[in-house]
């Protein structure tokens, strides 16, 4: 059995590590720990040419679409239109069909799909499409909206995103944690701001070099303090605070950010494994000293690919 952190085979790189420049001092671990982390922010940023493959996926998707379907109206969503994508995210389209029914929108999905596939259109990257459900667009505002009153998340976001990825928790079919569910508890984690640090971290992280404090405070929270099993997160209507489930359960509890009601974990079914991994970081990070080669590669590494 693996320990914590150690990387699976094909994780093991810290590419980043090639374009961080070590400066003389540093005041404290922290400061070194958000240097490396916009080291990593910079390197993950899309390339030229990876921009280039996705806006040909999307120019592809709008043929077929178009092609089929006269008046369709196609927008991106999802970590795409927000701009918190990795290099390995997939492209999440949406498509509105005024004149389908919806019974016939499983049908056109599952044809659709052949298509895109027939047209090698998802061949390098994953394409999900839905058909006449507004939630994501939707989604897509409320989340922008957040990024501008939070400039911390943007960058918590991304980090995060690598750090699950390479844990494979980061998938939600397969029961992990989906991309909006991850940024529900960034912005729950920065509106109750839990190590009570000066709000010029959250509103200016750069100027402030707080990165690597909000990491560490974020996985000491999740990992430690948070109580899943007996509270729920519902930052449209209790921002910064913990919610009492009506009976204690090992179920993850988010709500929506535009839609209450709804929850938006309940596929998750890996929740203990998610809170021992940020609890294992957390362990990790204690220990970072200003000499260590690397300080994000104790709990972040890439695969070659990347």
């Amino acid at each position: 059995m693996t320990s914590p952190f150690e990387p699976l085979e094909e994780f093991r790189e810290t590419p980043w590590m090639n374009i961080f420049k070590k400066e003389s001092t540093y005041n404290g671990p922290e400061h070194r720990l958000h240097h490396e982390i916009l080291a990593y922010l910079t390197y993950m940023q899309q390339t030229p040419d990876e921009k280039r493959a996705r806006e040909l996926v999307m120019t592809g998707i709008r043929r077929v679409v178009h092609g089929r379907f006269y008046g369709a109206e196609i927008r991106l969503y999802g970590s795409s239109a927000t701009g918190l994508c990795l290099p390995t995210s997939d492209i999440d389209v949406a498509i509105k069909l005024p004149r389908i029914t919806e019974a016939d929108v499983k049908r056109t999905l599952f044809q659709l799909s052949s298509q895109f596939r027939s047209a090698a259109l998802t061949s390098s990257l994953n394409v999900d499409i839905n058909i006449n459900d507004e939630s994501g667009t939707r989604g897509v505002e409320v989340i922008n909206g957040y990024l501008a009153q939070m400039p911390a998340l943007r960058p918590l976001v991304l980090l995060l995103k690598g750090f699950l990825h390479q844990k494979r928790l980061n998938d939600a079919p397969r029961g992990g944690l989906g991309s909006y569910a991850l940024v529900c508890l960034c912005i729950h984690f920065l509106q109750a701001n839990p190590s009570n640090r000066p709000q010029e971290y959250i509103d200016k992280p750069m100027e402030s070099e707080s990165l690597g404090f909000l990491l560490i405070d974020f996985m000491f929270y999740y990992g430690l303090t948070f109580d899943y099993a007996t509270s729920y997160i519902s930052s449209a209507t209790s921002p910064g605070r913990l919610l009492p489930k009506t009976e204690e359960n090992e179920v993850l509890s988010i709500r929506c950010l535009f839609n209450p009601e709804n929850e938006i974990a309940k596929s998750v079914n890996k929740v203990r494994a998610f809170f021992q991994v940020f609890k294992d970081a957390y362990s990790t990070l204690l220990q970072l000293n200003l000499m260590d080669q690397t300080m994000l590669g104790q709990i972040i590494r890439l695969d070659q690919k990347v």
